[in-house]
């Protein structure tokens, strides 16, 4: 017998019908999440996954004007392709809605398959606000500006640049609005819980899907979907939060689940459970300190290079050939910018190639390393009231240069924070 056709609870015609097309779209969205947990579970979800790209890319040309295919390689949502995958989705959950109402249209209710959705969502939408919040929490998502974006005019920063270098101007604020997205998913894993943890995060993605819309950040689509989510878990006690918060009316305590009759299938419930919400939580953990970790084995037994500012190259000299400050001279470096852990080589032809460097170990050491780590350097450096001198090798050429200070030491972006202020500094 089935309990929820013989349930004193009806939905009316139309939440029955909203209920199978949501259920429907969100479990192709979240497809192949919690599947992926699984060792070797890629044997089945990856042929549906190539079945829905082969699906969107068959409407993607006909539904957009300029289509391009899949890649995953690009990290963006909001490609063709996934607002083409994003209209089969639509078009799969409208079928399916329509099938499921005519074959179970005698249903009244679908309470159980309703809370296992919820648990559903409310376990993927945990896990993508934990991966982003860790890599906010120990600053990883924003780069501290380096010396070549901190020379560049507005003009030349996108918006989606420029929101980059805000956030990683400041990792205080970085940690602190990461705090936000880890405390939502924390929240989100608990029953108890789940509904701050829904609120929480419906406030933070909120912001987080605004500066995407308004800086122009490819992941427009991805935040939609997550913010939609938060939502779709507090409409259930929307009213009662509309009581609590607006109509200053008593608010009823929220009905107990109903438990499991099995005892054993009750345990076996409550071990998944809990090592998926393991999962959730500390992968993201662990692969976010495993980032931090590699990074400072990088830079293990270096130090920041304490000069910063920009330097005009006087004098060049390349494996013993004086180079003159002539745009046809297009291995001559025009000036070269340092400061933190990057330096800026702009070359006679207006080239700019931006390296990694450091103090080795103290010493008047310098250290660069190109950003695709395939090519190294060392000069030992002077300097001389505004002269700064380098010798050593880069890329197995042989180097001498004199550069003389052509800006300030020092960005006012590294000014010391003040809690007094007689009057703004603004800059």
């Amino acid at each position: 017998m089935d309990l929820e056709k013989n349930s004193p609870l009806r939905w009316n015609f139309t939440k029955g019908i909203l209920f199978r097309f949501v259920f429907s779209y969100l479990v192709l969205c979240i497809w192949p999440f919690p599947l992926y947990f699984i060792p070797y579970s890629w044997y089945v979800y990856q042929p549906v996954q190539r079945l829905f790209g082969q699906m969107a890319n068959a409407v993607g040309p006909l539904l957009l004007g300029k289509y391009y295919l899949s890649s995953s390689m690009i990290a963006s949502s909001d490609t063709s392709y996934k607002y083409a995958l994003t209209f089969v989705f639509l078009m799969l959950a409208a079928a399916s809605t329509l099938i499921w109402s005519v074959i179970d249209r005698r249903r009244w209710a679908y309470e159980k398959l309703s809370a296992g959705l919820n648990l559903l969502v409310r376990y993927y939408l945990a896990q993508a606000l934990l991966i982003y919040g860790f890599l906010k929490v120990i600053p990883l998502q924003f780069p501290e500006p380096t010396v070549a974006r901190l020379t560049e005019t507005y003009g030349d920063s996108s918006r989606m640049g420029l929101l980059w270098t805000f956030m990683g101007a400041s990792p205080a604020y970085t940690i602190f609005t990461g705090a936000g997205e880890v405390l939502g998913g924390t929240l989100l894993l608990f029953r108890r819980t789940r509904l701050l943890g829904a609120v929480i995060s419906a406030f933070v993605l909120t912001h987080v899907f605004a500066l995407n819309i308004f800086y122009d950040v490819p992941v427009k689509l991805y935040s939609f979907h997550l913010l939609f989510m938060s939502l779709f878990l507090i409409t259930p006690d929307a009213q009662r939060l509309a009581n609590l918060f607006v109509l200053n009316k008593p608010v009823a305590p929220e009905l107990p689940a109903t438990p499991v009759a099995d005892v054993r299938l009750r345990w076996l419930g409550i071990i998944v459970q809990t090592g998926l919400i393991g999962l959730i939580f500390f992968q993201p953990l662990y692969s976010a300190v495993s980032q931090k970790r590699e990074l400072e084995t990088r830079a293990a037994g270096m130090e920041k290079v304490d000069v910063v500012g920009e330097f005009e190259v006087s004098y060049f000299i390349l494996n013993n050939d004086t180079l003159q400050a002539v745009e046809t001279e297009k291995r001559r470096w025009k000036n070269v910018r340092l400061g933190g852990n990057s330096m800026q080589i702009t070359y006679m032809d207006g080239l700019s190639i931006p390296w990694l460097c450091s103090i080795r170990n103290g010493s008047k050491k310098i250290k660069v390393l190109s950003k695709d780590l395939s090519t190294t350097g060392e000069f030992r450096f002077e300097k001389e009231g505004e002269w700064l001198s380098l010798r050593g090798t880069l890329n197995q050429d042989s180097l001498r240069i004199v550069s003389r200070y052509t800006s300030a030491n020092a960005f006012l972006l590294y000014r010391e924070f003040h809690w007094i202020s007689e009057e703004p500094f603004y800059h």
